[in-house]
């Protein structure tokens, strides 16, 4: 029989498992297991060094790379407003806030928020939402809902412009 030495005591012993010992794998024998935690086979082999947070990083980037569709829900198109930077700007002077104070206050630094009031940066929603929370005002507008001319079931194509324009110029 075959003995392999235990990474963790260095015994030789006659087999070994994978276990998680202070967030690293090793390959150790039936006295040490008692130090770490086993490792399951994952669906695709053996789990990574970091069992715990492969699968949360690999959620979290699954939901950075979803696609959001703002036009989903159509009774409540909202916009940011053209104006948002002197909104903030006077807004955090009225309240007689520093930008450090207001971008302590969003999580954001001081040279985004001047970025952001001179109109140079174009808050993200989430961000915009901070700063109405934050601030007390609307950075945002209801806007109506615009839909496009179409022909039938398949709509406008660029055919059916090419052919429009065609017709106007005879």
């Amino acid at each position: 029989m075959a003995t392999v030495q235990c990474e963790m005591c260095g015994k030789e012993v006659g087999r070994t498992k994978r276990f998680l010992v202070e967030r690293t794998v090793l390959h150790i024998g039936p006295e040490c297991e008692k130090f770490g935690k086993p490792m399951e086979p994952a669906a695709g082999g053996m789990q990574d060094v970091r069992p715990g947070n492969v699968p949360l990083a690999m959620e979290m980037r699954q939901k950075r790379l979803q696609s959001k569709d703002v036009f989903s829900d159509e009774s409540m198109q909202v916009e940011l407003v053209p104006d948002f930077g002197p909104r903030i700007l006077a807004a955090r002077e009225k309240k007689g806030w520093t930008r450090q104070d207001l971008g302590g206050k969003i999580g954001e630094r001081e040279a985004s928020v001047h970025r952001m009031e001179s109109g140079a940066l174009r808050p993200t929603d989430q961000t915009a939402k901070k700063i109405q929370k934050e601030l007390g005002i609307n950075l945002y507008e209801k806007v109506e809902n615009q839909s496009t001319k179409t022909q039938g079931t398949a709509g406008f194509t660029l055919g059916d412009i090419l052919k429009d324009a065609l017709k106007k110029k005879k």
